[in-house]
């Protein structure tokens, strides 16, 4: 287990979680999660394409480690696809990026429902759709 530094500002209850994108650019998956550490955040948010980077073994790995907990998982989606065919592909594929969240303990996942399809204009319809999927 890496040592972990006290939360930032506890004595205020504030408890500081990043999300991977905010430093993605500088820092991979496995540096993120270890600065986090570091600087005493008290969760991290991750996306799913970063751990088909590093791979999901890996991912779960430097996660446990860590001692952090995954408060945030990033993201599903889009739902919608750009023709009513992709759609139950687009619904499997969503199913299994929540899944994923839920192996990484995720108390929230960010859900990217997409547009319209491609020639379709009726947006209270694509609202209802996607409100009953």
């Amino acid at each position: 287990m890496l040592e972990r530094a006290p939360l930032i500002r506890q004595d205020a209850g504030l408890d500081l979680v990043m999300n991977h994108a905010t430093v993605r650019e500088r820092m991979d998956m496995a540096d993120f999660i270890k600065a986090s550490v570091a600087r005493g955040l008290a969760g991290i948010s991750i996306w799913g394409e970063e751990i088909d980077r590093i791979g999901h073994a890996r991912a779960r790995q430097l996660v446990a480690e860590s001692g952090l907990p995954v408060l945030g998982y990033n993201r599903t989606g889009p739902l919608s696809g750009s023709t009513l065919a992709e759609r139950p592909a687009l619904f499997n594929a969503a199913i299994r990026e929540i899944e994923r969240a839920a192996e990484f303990g995720a108390d929230h996942i960010l859900v990217f429902p997409g547009g319209l399809p491609l020639g379709e204009k009726d947006i209270d319809g694509q609202r209802r759709w996607l409100s009953e999927t």
